[in-house]
């Protein structure tokens, strides 16, 4: 797998619906093949998905009788039913179909990359790097009622 290089944005930048990373804080334009770039992106430099869940609670308590008291309680889970998706199934393979090096001839093709042709001037960026395509169990909002009597 390319570890990549970073670009100085934030993985988290962009971040909307189920792209949990942003493919643009990772590039190859500027490696010399067969060297370790100094800003190569470390392990663990992106974090995953975010978990937003937003819970409520409200309750009433009354005294009927000197020993018997009633509560209502209301909990909603979820109650801005926020989706949040699931960091194991995240792509997160190479984010590159493709790079080449060296300068572009005047019809677009490039020489291959060699000993001497080592510096990526163009790459190829895949589709789906740090899409999830599936979410934490339930992510629906969810209610519950109690009517509790103690004696």
């Amino acid at each position: 797998m390319l570890r990549a290089m970073t670009t100085g944005v934030s993985c988290d930048s962009g971040r909307s619906a189920n792209q949990v990373f942003n493919p643009q804080a990772f590039t190859v334009i500027g490696w010399k093949l067969g060297t370790i770039p100094s800003n190569m992106a470390p392990r663990g430099y992106c974090h995953g998905p975010r978990l937003v869940q937003t819970d409520f609670s409200v309750d009433k308590n009354w005294k009927m009788t000197e020993k018997v008291n009633v509560q209502f309680r209301l909990d909603a889970f979820n109650l801005l039913n926020h989706p949040n998706f699931r960091g194991n199934t995240l792509f997160t393979g190479n984010p590159f179909q493709g790079f080449n090096c060296g300068a572009a001839d005047a019809t677009g093709k490039y020489l291959p990359c060699s000993l001497t042709n080592n510096i990526v001037t163009s790459q190829t960026r895949t589709t789906n790097f740090g899409l999830s395509n599936s979410l934490v169990g339930d992510a629906g909002r969810e209610f519950q009622y109690t009517l509790k009597f103690s004696f």
